[in-house]
């Protein structure tokens, strides 16, 4: 696995993600046995839930830059805990959980739950991992919603527009049935500029990014989703890492976001995990 440069690129200090990671995780630990002692009041039970889900999350985006094995097993944890209570990130969650084995299931809800960016990578996820052989534009007839959503529509926690979202997967999916030389993966490129640009932005608070007390999580799940599927395309179409096809400086935010991908499907790759539960 490539070592994330996590102070060059992130600007943070390994220990204390160690410490905040270790720590969230156990929060959330003890929110799962509070929901199992409220069984009796359903809502009660997920609502706490719900916490625990958001916790787990964010140990795994902080395990995720120190420990990928860790980190697929807070995101899968994470993801079944979604589903249950009907929240379409719960999709990101399992592509950054399991990139190879696509879930076909995950794309209309995630459609029909109300998240495009999640939708739309859910639709090109078994393409990329040769699950299905259509094409991209075949799996969205049967998801039209997805052809209606504005270009410019801000989208997820992190803001971005779907066109950001559908550039990518339209891309992948060219990538998957191409036998040509690989491009220059310009929509992979605006994807990993416009996440590194979320990133910088947060930092400029430096007191908060830096104590991890920031609302935007180091290594945001909807952008490892994306990126995972980039590495999963390039290496099944080229046997090929995305990083040296870009030739992406690993101490750089773009790099250090795709190393962390990387190291999540690498990851996965050794245990398997039912997330539908």
């Amino acid at each position: 696995m490539p070592a994330v440069e996590v102070e060059a690129a992130f600007g943070l200090d390994p220990p204390r993600i160690l410490a905040k990671a270790s720590a969230t995780e156990d929060y959330a630990r003890t929110l799962l046995v509070r929901a199992a002692e409220a069984e009796e009041d359903e809502t009660t039970a997920a609502n706490i839930r719900v916490r625990a889900a958001s916790a787990l999350t964010t140990a795994g985006s902080l395990w995720s830059l120190i420990d990928a094995n860790r980190a697929t097993a807070m995101f899968a944890e994470s993801a079944t805990i979604n589903y249950s209570v009907g929240s379409p990130y719960g999709a990101f969650l399992q592509i950054c959980a399991r990139p190879s084995e696509a879930d076909p299931s995950t794309q209309n809800w995630s459609v029909g739950a109300g998240l495009a960016s999640a939708g739309i990578l859910a639709s090109v996820w078994p393409i990329v991992t040769r699950q299905i052989d259509v094409r991209l534009d075949q799996v969205l007839e049967d998801v039209p919603l997805l052809r209606q959503v504005p270009a410019a529509r801000a989208t997820g926690r992190l803001r971005i527009p779907f066109s950001y979202f559908s550039n990518l997967a339209y891309e992948l999916d060219h990538l998957r049935w191409s036998t040509d030389a690989p491009r220059a993966l310009d929509a992979t490129q605006a994807f990993l500029r416009r996440g590194a640009e979320t990133i910088e932005a947060a930092r400029e608070d430096r007191f908060h990014w830096q104590s991890l007390r920031s609302p935007m999580l180091p290594a945001e799940p909807e952008a490892l989703a994306g990126l995972t599927l980039v590495e999963q395309t390039a290496r099944e179409t080229w046997n090929e890492s995305a990083a040296v096809m870009l030739d992406l400086n690993p101490g750089t935010l773009p790099g250090a976001l795709l190393a962390t991908a990387q190291n999540l499907l690498d990851a996965s790759s050794e245990a398997g995990t039912d997330l539908r539960g």
